[in-house]
């Protein structure tokens, strides 16, 4: 046994669990209530109603100092087929490395009409 495989491998026996267990105690709850205030994550929100006892339960939020009529048109161009989406840059250029080539293969497969077409947000076409 050298003396990296003498160390390493105890240390890395002790340290994953320790990692896993500081993520799950210290950064996930924060990470699952991000932005949200006590009371939005207390509050009711749409939709609440559909599923009695979900398996997942997050509420992340935003505070935007605006008031909704400036706000919304923001929220409607936001998407794959307008504007486009806002997402983490890391994610996005994945999906421009790894994911087109994998969409235009699945979206080209033999499907009927109807399955190929794109719902929008606020209805209309482009």
């Amino acid at each position: 046994m050298n003396e990296f495989e003498q160390y390493f491998l105890p240390l890395s026996i002790l340290l994953i669990p320790l990692l896993f267990l500081a993520y799950f105690i210290f950064f996930r709850p924060w990470q699952l209530k991000w932005g949200a205030t006590a009371i939005e994550i207390k509050r009711p929100m749409p939709g609440d109603e559909i599923i009695a006892k979900p398996t997942f339960n997050a509420t992340r939020a935003a505070t935007i100092n605006a008031i909704a009529e400036n706000i919304y048109p923001w929220i409607i161009q936001m998407g794959v087929t307008r504007a486009g989406w806002y997402s983490y840059d890391l994610l996005d250029t994945l999906l421009i490395i790894f994911g087109l080539a994998i969409v235009s293969a699945l979206y080209n497969l033999t499907l009927p009409k109807k399955a190929k077409t794109v719902e929008h947000l606020c209805g209309g076409t482009k």
